[in-house]
């Protein structure tokens, strides 16, 4: 595919993630528009000094979706409510815009762009979500043989955050597979990078952590195991289902690396040694939840579509480190 003049529509186009893929959208010469609450932010001007066109409005409604989307070529749907204790206390808020709002952007797309490609974020959280008894413990589920949960795998969310991505997740399959929109939802793991605003975030957390010449905090035991990929290797994904999006058997697509796979003690731990610091993150115990749970998504997918993660865990962290290092912690938040 072709990107060059391509007209593309991001939802939620001044996050974290959707800064990034709106940078590297215009540095492909894509003609790109957003759609947000807000015209700019943060993460977008660091990013990048001009933003692009934008409609204001939310995917809450359908009129401001279909203004957003006529005549677009591709929509990447980002927009959503995304921090997973805001969900919890916000339940029907998350499953407003999570939810129905993912089905305001398919249904505008039929309606004003149908043969547009629509890739929306859908979540690991789907397979899981809050539900400790759902977590895989000791070793990798094996799915038809592959490794860990497979696209087919039940969606078993049952906290706020899972269960409204999962619905939004089964609405893409909907819009695919009876009104035939070229449509896939992106299940990818935990990401970090540059301009991530949210420090509660683990690499984020520690990264600052070490600036501060602090040891970082770890919540949990530290034996949590998770996924974890560079934002760019998440944009590169991204735009790599809507190129293939019409050679998909299925409308749901993970984005993992196994090599990118780590406890939260082992992250930790990678930060300080990207920062030159010696021993080990301070172990709080105060959320032992997930103590033993291990994460593991099937990448099988992906990797047939081309993809795979270009950063190591190490290289991902590194790079990240010294981005924020560069712009002296969150100070370019408050610019």
């Amino acid at each position: 595919m072709d990107w060059k003049g391509a007209r593309v529509v991001v939802t939620g186009h001044c996050g974290f993630v959707g800064a990034n893929l709106v940078r590297r959208l215009l540095d492909l010469k894509a003609s790109v528009n957003g759609m947000d609450v807000v015209l700019t932010s943060p993460s977008l001007r660091v990013l990048r000094a001009e933003s692009p066109p934008v409609s204001i409005g939310t995917v809450e409604y359908l009129a401001d979706t279909e203004m957003a989307v006529q005549g677009a070529d591709v929509v990447f749907h980002l927009a959503g409510l995304g921090h997973i204790a805001d969900c919890q206390q916000r339940p029907a808020d998350a499953f407003r815009i999570n939810a129905f709002g993912t089905v305001n952007v398919l249904e505008a797309v039929r309606r004003r762009a149908p043969n547009a490609i629509v890739v929306c974020a859908s979540s690991n959280h789907v397979y899981l979500g809050g539900n400790p008894n759902a977590t895989l413990v000791g070793s990798p589920r094996r799915v038809g043989g592959g490794y860990g949960l497979g696209e087919s795998c039940p969606l078993q969310a049952t906290d706020a955050y899972g269960a409204s991505k999962a619905a939004a997740d089964l609405a893409v399959k909907c819009y695919r597979e009876s009104y035939g929109l070229r449509a896939a939802a992106l299940r990818h793991v935990n990401c970090y990078g540059p301009a991530d605003v949210h420090e509660s975030h683990l690499v984020t957390g520690a990264i600052l952590s070490c600036l501060k010449g602090e040891r970082p905090k770890l919540k949990s035991d530290g034996t949590p195991l998770k996924a974890y990929l560079h934002v760019h290797d998440i944009v590169r994904a991204y735009m790599t289902v809507a190129e293939h999006v019409d050679e998909l058997s299925s409308h749901a697509v993970n984005v993992t690396d196994p090599r990118c796979e780590a406890p939260a003690i082992a992250v930790a731990r990678t930060v300080m040694d990207v920062a030159g610091m010696e021993g080990g993150p301070e172990i709080l115990r105060q959320d032992l939840s997930q103590s033993g749970y291990e994460e593991r998504l099937d990448p099988t997918l992906i990797r047939n579509l081309g993809w795979e993660a270009i950063y190591t865990l190490y290289t991902g962290i590194a790079e990240t480190f010294w981005w924020y290092k560069d712009h002296g912690g969150m100070a370019w938040r408050d610019t």
